[in-house]
């Protein structure tokens, strides 16, 4: 009788597990920032690549790269289509999702929003812009509607990491105060990123930019300190170095150059996931 109960217990196990709605898991990943988030990679020069690769097609996207994209459902991986020449081009969004697919099980997704030519005064603060332009609500509205639908599907969902790619837009020749001040914005917009999406160790990782163009020379390294700073002072915080890579215009990261931050990326996300 005793070894009858035992094996019932082991029949009936997953009876109970099926019958009691236990929710789908999915990791959801956040990025945003200028015109290096949004991407300049060009998807003619990976076409080969592209064949081999499999694991960014595991993973759910939400991609908007302009202010004025709304979120209009989850889909796969789709290249961007922009330009007078209809180039299409990517950012380091899909060569991050290869890693991931290819690297893990379980379920992922990624949103990213972002625009170019924008800055943290301008455009991204949090609590005041100097613009009409909000794009950080714009995010969060973005980003939790996209969460909601993946909760009303039957998915619980956690917050793993937040990605930050911006600052050329507050190193400009006329933009003293905001480089000056640029590591409170910084900081600023990483609190409310937490508050907003109830993750307060959630993982904040952030390119130290890399502007080579004189335009940007008198206050870059203000911006670039800042950067630093703001990720050196937090434990669950991590900058990126991208200093090494080769830039197309001395401005964006190319096609080899987003593939090695998307590693670059993903290593500094496990250390700060641990």
């Amino acid at each position: 009788m005793k070894t009858f109960k035992i094996l019932l217990g082991i029949v009936t196990l997953p009876m109970a597990l099926v019958g009691s709605g236990f929710a789908k898991e999915i990791d959801v990943f956040l990025m945003a920032g200028q015109s290096n988030m949004v991407g300049c990679g060009l998807v003619q020069h990976i076409q080969d690549e592209l064949k081999g690769m499999s694991g960014y097609k595991k993973i759910k996207y939400v991609l908007l790269n302009s202010g004025e994209e709304e979120y209009s459902g989850w889909g796969p991986w789709e290249e961007k289509v922009r330009g007078k020449r209809n180039i299409a081009w990517f950012g380091v969004d899909l060569p991050f999702g290869e890693i991931l697919g290819d690297k893990h099980e379980g379920e992922y997704g990624i949103i990213k929003i972002a625009r170019g030519s924008t800055s943290i005064v301008k455009h991204w603060h949090p609590d005041e812009t100097r613009t009409d332009e909000k794009l950080y609500d714009h995010f969060v509205q973005n980003a939790q509607a996209a969460i909601q639908d993946l909760e009303k599907e039957g998915y619980n969902v956690t917050i793993k990491g937040f990605f930050w790619y911006q600052g050329e837009g507050d190193c400009a020749p006329r933009e003293e105060k905001a480089a000056m001040e640029y590591g409170k914005n910084l900081r600023r917009i990483r609190e409310k990123v937490r508050e907003d999406f109830e993750s307060p160790d959630l993982p904040f990782i952030a390119v130290r930019i890399h502007p080579q163009k004189e335009r940007w020379e008198k206050h870059k390294d203000k911006v670039r300190d800042h950067i630093v700073a703001v990720c050196e002072e937090d434990p669950k915080s991590a900058w990126i170095d991208v200093d090494d890579l080769k830039h197309l215009d001395k401005v964006h990261l190319g096609t080899k150059g987003l593939f090695t931050l998307a590693d670059r990326f993903y290593e500094a996300w496990v250390k700060l996931d641990r």
